[in-house]
Parts: C-alpha cells; sequence; structure tokens
C-alpha cells in the first residue's frame, strides 16, 4: 500500500506557520550542507532569505549518494552542520526541510485521459479520486523501477512530492477544473518517491537532535519550481546536477518534470581518478581540482590536471549520452541545459560538452547551450549572509520553495 507524504497541515489548517524561520538539509556524498531561512517579504511578494549557512564534510564512507551508511557519523556532521547555520541567530530553529535526490528521488510523470459520461460539473470528490488513481499508478511504476535498480522485491517506497503538471478540459487547459463542465478530462502528475528506509533514518536523525520535519522534498523539483518564477512557468529546459557520487538529470517540459534519470558518476569520480594517475592521496587530490578550478595552479600544474581531466570526463560523457538515451516517451529535449552542482564548477566541464559531437546522436531541437546557475535565477530567494555563491549551493536553497509552497506564500491563496 502507497504510504502518502508528510502532512501539509499550514494548507490543511488554513493558516500559515507563526515561525517563518526553517532549516534546509541536503545530504550529499562527502558534505552536509544546511541554510537557515525567514520568509520575508517585498514589492514582488513572499521569498526565502537565507540568514545562515553552515556546512560539514562527511567522514569518508559515511554516506553514499545521499544514502546514509553510518548513522551516527552523519548524525554529527548534520548536527555540525546546523549549528554552523544558526551560531548568530540567537533562538534554536527546529523546523527542517530535508531534500533527496539520485537512487532515492524516483520521478515521474503520469498522464490519464477519461472521458466522462455527463459532462456535468467536476466535484472535490471526484478530483480527489482521479488524484488518487494516479498516486497508485506512479507508486507501481516507481517500485517496478526501484526493483530494477536494486533487485530488491521487499523494499518499499514513501510518496513525497505530487505536483500538477497542467489540466485540460476538453483539450483546453484550465488552472481550477473543480466547478467545471466536460467531457474530456486530461491530468498530467509529476510525482516523486524515496524508499521508507531513508525516510526512517531521517525521522531518526531528526529526533535524536531535537528537529522536526516538515516535509521531504524531491530536490529536482525544488529547483524547477524555484526555477520557473525566472523562466516563466511555462519553460522548457534539462536540468543537470552534477554531485558528488551522482549525475541527475531531469526533463521539463511546460514547467513540469517529465522525468528523471541518474548516473552514478560524479565529482569524487572525477577527484579519485585524478589522484591515481597523479599518485597522490584522495585528499590532495581534491583539493588539486579545487585549485585547478580557482585557477591557482603554475602553468604546468594546470595543463598536467587539464589533461587528466579530459581523460575522466570522456568517461562521465559517455554515461550521459547513454542516460539520454534511456528516456523514454520523450521525442526531444529542451536545448537549454541547466547545470547545477559542486562537480559542474570545473571550468573545462562547459567547454567539453559543447566541442564533442556526442550530443548529434540526441534529439535535442537545437544544438545545446549549457548555463551554469547562479542564486539570481532563484527569484524566490535572497542571501543576507553573502556565503552562498557555489554551485553546490544552488539545491539547498531551492529547497525553500517547498515551505513557501507549503505555507501559501507562493500565491498568497490559502
Amino acid at each position: 500500500m502507497m504510504k502518502l507524504p508528510f502532512d501539509l497541515k499550514f494548507l490543511k489548517n488554513k493558516q500559515r506557520p507563526s515561525n517563518k524561520r526553517f532549516l534546509t538539509i541536503d545530504i550529499g556524498s562527502e558534505v552536509v550542507k544546511c541554510m537557515a531561512f525567514e520568509v520575508a517579504e517585498n514589492q514582488h511578494g513572499y521569498y526565502a532569505n537565507i540568514i545562515g549557512v553552515g556546512k560539514e564534510t562527511l567522514s569518508y564512507g559515511s554516506a553514499r549518494s545521499g544514502i546514509v551508511v553510518d548513522i551516527d557519523e552523519v548524525e554529527k556532521s548534520i548536527e555540525s552542520a546546523v549549528e554552523r547555520a544558526t551560531l548568530e541567530l540567537g533562538g534554536k530553529i527546529k523546523e527542517v526541510i530535508f531534500g533527496v535526490s539520485g537512487d532515492l528521488s524516483l520521478g515521474l510523470m503520469t498522464t490519464v485521459r477519461l472521458v466522462r459520461a455527463k459532462g456535468d460539473k467536476i466535484t472535490d470528490k471526484e478530483l480527489d479520486d482521479i488524484y488518487s488513481k494516479i498516486h497508485e499508478a506512479s507508486y507501481n511504476q516507481a517500485l517496478n523501477e526501484l526493483m530494477e535498480i536494486t533487485g530488491d522485491t521487499e523494499e518499499d517506497i514513501e510518496l513525497i512530492t505530487s505536483s500538477l503538471v497542467y489540466t485540460k478540459l476538453d483539450g483546453n487547459e484550465v488552472k481550477d477544473v473543480i466547478g467545471q463542465e466536460g467531457k474530456v478530462l486530461e491530468i498530467a502528475m509529476f510525482t516523486a518517491f524515496t524508499p521508507s528506509f531513508h525516510t526512517k533514518m531521517l525521522q531518526t536523525i531528526s529526533k535524536n537532535l531535537g528537529l522536526k520535519i516538515l516535509a521531504i522534498g524531491s530536490n529536482m523539483y525544488s529547483l524547477t519550481k524555484s526555477l520557473s518564477f525566472a523562466k516563466g512557468r511555462y519553460f522548457d529546459s534539462v536540468i543537470m546536477d552534477v554531485g558528488g557520487e551522482v549525475t541527475d538529470v531531469g526533463v521539463v517540459f511546460g514547467g513540469g518534470i517529465v522525468s528523471t534519470r541518474s548516473l552514478s558518476i560524479g565529482g569524487a569520480h572525477f577527484t579519485r581518478a585524478l589522484g591515481k594517475k597523479l599518485g597522490i592521496t584522495y585528499l590532495d587530490a581534491e583539493q588539486k581540482k579545487k585549485s585547478y578550478s580557482f585557477g591557482r595552479l603554475s602553468p604546468d600544474e594546470n595543463a598536467r590536471v587539464e589533461d587528466n581531466m579530459y581523460e575522466i570526463m570522456e568517461i562521465w560523457l559517455s554515461g550521459i549520452e547513454l542516460l539520454f538515451m534511456d528516456f523514454t516517451g520523450v521525442k526531444t529535449f529542451s536545448s537549454q541545459i541547466c547545470l547545477v552542482g559542486g562537480g559542474a564548477s570545473l571550468p573545462e566541464l562547459v567547454n567539453f560538452v559543447n566541442k564533442e559531437p556526442w550530443s548529434k546522436s540526441i534529439p535535442f531541437r537545437s544544438p545545446p547551450e549549457f548555463i551554469k546557475l547562479t542564486l539570481s535565477d532563484l527569484h524566490k530567494v535572497a542571501d543576507s549572509t553573502g556565503k552562498v555563491y557555489g554551485l553546490e549551493d544552488i539545491m539547498p536553497a531551492s529547497l525553500s520553495i517547498v515551505y513557501l509552497e507549503m505555507g501559501g506564500y507562493l500565491n498568497g491563496i490559502l
């Protein structure tokens, strides 16, 4: 039986939370990132203002692709990251939103088309029944995908994100179909699921640290929703999140996520391969990679690292090409590819993917254009700390949209 997502009590109780401060936490393979926010308002409406940032390095092997391996070590890192983010804020912030990505976030779009016999007015009950059937169908599909990935037939999953992509009545898109009359109803909905063991793990950690989970959200959905305020509600794009162990790709059409896929290669693999090539430790290779990214190496060192990086990128890019081919039901891809994640900070990555002929085998509408996202692309987020500037900061910043959405701050309607 499918488990429903966290109780959206703000919406059900028809009231906004009294406390406008909250946290977002993103658990990577190497670092835990925590941001503290406060809801603010200007002439354009409500937004989430970053008032604290905390990062803590994870001990090696304590987490893999966001999956908690050593709960005690991850708990210590989360506690430290939260303390850093809230150090100068006086009171402790307890309400938190966790983000999930990679294989922990199984995202897909489900479309249903119903021919209504009478064509009379659509009621709340009728729509709720349709939503329930969509959730059940997407749950079964996501469960099958998880079994293909893990081979585990006993694993269960939980719904963490449910968002309407579009609703059409008699071929016309309608924002609210309640009370409308029509015979042909078409609904497209994006859903994201996470394995139940991960939810339980986060609940245990939060309880031990005195935190209260408001939601566990899909990183890909949060970023897409956040970008819609800058790019327009119906924007098309491909989002590529190059993390530590995983590269996530999401296909966006009409402002909604059609599907997501993951490749188990990320920035950490670049570091390991570089360390092996140069005969140095992982930590030294990571420092060398960072120095390379910021242009701090000598010309000879820079050339040596650059040559090795190209070899590693060729492997990564071959995987990306196969990943795009794995998207079923997508006839063409948007030519705009938005890059995010710490692994995308490598200076040569954009030049490399632009020069390679890999994209010729992918049905892009036109030659792809790669854009590195910045905080300015998130119109519902502001930074008062001056500490948010890297590609790895975009995802935890975009998670704030979940709180704004839950609290009814996005449209002023509860």
